[in-house]
């Protein structure tokens, strides 16, 4: 009964903001609260009535309501530390969700070493290549010329992702879907 929690937070006005926004609003198991930082300073913020907010919270106790962190291609320049700390605490310390959707606009500028947002960069579960994406121009976000398979990774496969990552109860069965 009781209704979970969210912070959705995006750099830019993107089709994918908007989608989840309207879709999270509508849901009723869900009190959404929305954070465009590409909007002016007295653009009066989104999501359900009662959760609605003027600024963005500071630091671990402000960010304790919340159950999820959506972060939709997060400007890193709009972003204080304090911020980011706190959310790495609050995911850390206290079980908060992150669901990081990566963009063309602001992802890379987000996962620099010295960018505002690293304490939560550091959570992924990948290892972003910089520079990789700056030599070949592609940035992180963008589309590739051509399709990459999923692969497993062992974790995923053995380890403490496979219940997750099942498909069939067969593992064999599974990998193969895979």
């Amino acid at each position: 009964g009781e209704r979970l929690r969210m912070l959705l937070l995006a750099g830019g006005s993107s089709h994918e903001f908007q989608i989840l926004r309207n879709l999270l609003i509508r849901d009723k198991t869900i009190d959404v609260t929305c954070w465009l930082q590409s909007a002016d300073e007295n653009f009066p913020q989104e999501g359900n009535e009662d959760v609605r907010i003027t600024r963005l919270p500071e630091g671990r106790a402000e960010l304790e309501p919340y159950d999820v962190v959506v972060l939709i291609d997060p400007d890193p320049r709009k972003l204080t530390t304090r911020f980011c700390q706190g959310l790495s605490e609050h995911i850390v310390e206290g079980g908060c969700g992150m669901w990081w959707v990566a963009g063309e606009q602001h992802t890379l500028d987000a996962l620099r070493p010295n960018a505002s947002t690293q304490p939560i960069a550091d959570l992924l579960p990948i290892q972003p290549d910089v520079e990789f994406a700056e030599r070949k121009m592609l940035g992180l976000g963008k589309a590739f010329p051509r399709p990459w398979r999923y692969r497993l990774t062992s974790d995923a496969v053995d380890g403490i992702g496979a219940k997750v990552m099942r498909l069939d109860d067969d593992k064999d069965t599974s990998n193969l879907l895979w």
